[in-house]
Formats: structure tokens, C-alpha cells, sequence
């Protein structure tokens, strides 16, 4: 298999994984504080990349000056930012509409892409992102028209439109780093500046929050945010992100609202209307459009694997 073709199937599989990330937190938030949640998401990830790689025996990477500032960034607003506005507007909406909000975060990838990193989007990557926007807009717009939105929901939306233009930055700028940093010490050096943006709110929470009548099952869910999607479903989207250009590879975060949106009406049984079908058909679209272009040159990636 073709370095291309495995990067499409390891940012296929990281946004499965990390499709279910509002589906878990919208449980997680209703008994767990929002700092608390998002700590040790954090930190169990931190813990799961450091110990794989120290079983892996990975060499510490060396990392400029520069890249330092990009890494901050990526922290502050790609994951604390991101966090914060995703948690606070599952409070206010559906885990399903939270979905269908993530699907314009193509739309926010490509904007990071051609207005700071230069690059040119083929006619192909076009009529994909067109594919996938069009998706956006017949959930959202037509969603609205046929069953009306509600009032009480327009700050929780309004959040994770924020959070998603967090996202776009947390993948865009990972464009910039130029030491060679592999994926999985990537995300160990973002989980560990996660963890300490969070801390000090955290500890706040528990202070003034009653935690001893969390469920266990919603400590699991804890668990699962930070093992399986903060730490492995991040590196592998990092790992395709390194191979193709980020043009390409945001439309592949299209699956991200698709997979949820599916786990959201089985887990959850919020309703599934014609409207969500037809956008998620839209973007599948997208997705075969990207997948069928002919292999182009391709940047060398930022970091070593």
C-alpha cells in the first residue's frame, strides 16, 4: 500500500475513533465538571503516550526554538480552547447537532490551509470541499426549516462553531513544526501542555464539585476519551496529516460528524431525520472525490515517523 492510501486509512480510522469523542462527552459533562473531564482526558493520554513510548524505546526528539511557539499554540487553542467550547456547548445541545456542526471543520482546515500555509487547492479538492459543504448546509439549513430550532440551543451551537475553528488550527498549524517530531511524541508534548492548561481549573472544580456520585461507567468513559481518542486516534490522524496536504486531508474530518451523528441516534436515541441522510451522503461524496484523485506531489513531511 502506497504511503498515500495508508494515510488515507489512518486519518480514516482516527476520525471514527474520534467521532465518538461528543457522544462520550455529552455523557461525561452531565455528572463530571467540564475541567475536570477535560484534565484528565488529557492526562490519561499523556500517561498512555509515555508509556508506549518507553516501551517503544523512542529517542527524545530535539525541537527548535520556533516550533516551541507553534506547539503553545497548538495547545492553547486546539485543545484547551477546543475543549473548553465543546464540553460547555454539549451543556446546551444535542451530542447529534454538536455532530453535524463538526462537519464544517473541512471548511476551517481549508481556510487555515490557503491562508497561512500557502497551498493551492486542484479542482477536484473543490468540487469535494463544495461536496462536504453542501453536506453541512442541507443538515443545518434544512434541519432548521423542517423541525425549527429551538431557542435554548443557539449558545451551545454558537460554542462548538468555535470549537471547530479550534480544531482547523490544532491540525493546520502541525504543518508548521519543522523538527523532527513523530506523531505519538507530538501528541505526548500537546497532552502534557493540556494537562497543565487544565490543572489549575480542574483542581478548582474539585474543590467545589461532588464527585463521589459520578457513576463508575461514566469514569470508564473517562478513560476512553483519554486512551483511545486523545492519544492513539490523534496520532494517527497526525501520521495522515504528515503524508498529504491539508487541503486533502480536511475532508477526511468529514468523517468525524458522520460516525457520530450514527453513534449519537444508537447510544444516545436522539432523532435521526432525512435531512441528517442526505448530508452524510453529501459527505461520503466528498470522500470518494479525494480518494480517486490521481497521486500529486506531495509536501516532505514536517516530522520524522
Amino acid at each position: 500500500m502506497s504511503s498515500t492510501k495508508t494515510a488515507y486509512v489512518q486519518m480514516t480510522v482516527a476520525m471514527l475513533l474520534i467521532g465518538s469523542l461528543f457522544v462520550v462527552s455529552k455523557v461525561i459533562v452531565q455528572t463530571v465538571p467540564v475541567f475536570v473531564a477535560s484534565f484528565l482526558r488529557q492526562f490519561l493520554a499523556f500517561l498512555a503516550l509515555a508509556a508506549w513510548l518507553y516501551a517503544q524505546k523512542s529517542p527524545i526528539p530535539t525541537i527548535e526554538r520556533r516550533d516551541w511557539g507553534v506547539l503553545l499554540i497548538q495547545g492553547v487553542v486546539g485543545i484547551f480552547l477546543f475543549s473548553v467550547f465543546a464540553l460547555y456547548g454539549l451543556k446546551f445541545t444535542q451530542a447529534i447537532d454538536a455532530n453535524i456542526i463538526t462537519s464544517t471543520t473541512p471548511l476551517s482546515m481549508m481556510l487555515i490551509a490557503v491562508l497561512l500555509l500557502g497551498e493551492r487547492l486542484t479542482a477536484r479538492r473543490v468540487g469535494a470541499l463544495a461536496l462536504a459543504l453542501l453536506g453541512t448546509l442541507a443538515i443545518n439549513v434544512l434541519g432548521t426549516h423542517e423541525s425549527g430550532a429551538r431557542q435554548s440551543v443557539w449558545l451551545g451551537n454558537t460554542l462548538v462553531v468555535l470549537a471547530v475553528l479550534a480544531e482547523g488550527v490544532f491540525f493546520g498549524f502541525g504543518k508548521l513544526l519543522r523538527s523532527p517530531i513523530s506523531s505519538a511524541w507530538l501528541s505526548l508534548i500537546l497532552t502534557a501542555i493540556g494537562s497543565a492548561l487544565f490543572l489549575p481549573f480542574a483542581l478548582y472544580s474539585v474543590a467545589t464539585a461532588e464527585l463521589t456520585q459520578v457513576p463508575w461507567t461514566t469514569w470508564l468513559l473517562v478513560s476512553y476519551s483519554g486512551v483511545a481518542l486523545t492519544a492513539f486516534g490523534v496520532v494517527l490522524m497526525n501520521r495522515g496529516l504528515k503524508q498529504v496536504p491539508a487541503s486533502s486531508a480536511s475532508i477526511f474530518t468529514a468523517l468525524m460528524p458522520v460516525s457520530g451523528v450514527i453513534l449519537s441516534v444508537i447510544f444516545l436515541r436522539e432523532p435521526f431525520h432525512w435531512y441528517h441522510a442526505l448530508g452524510m451522503v453529501l459527505v461520503l461524496l466528498a470522500m470518494m472525490l479525494v480518494m480517486l484523485e490521481k497521486k500529486a506531489p506531495v509536501e516532505a513531511p514536517s516530522s520524522a515517523y
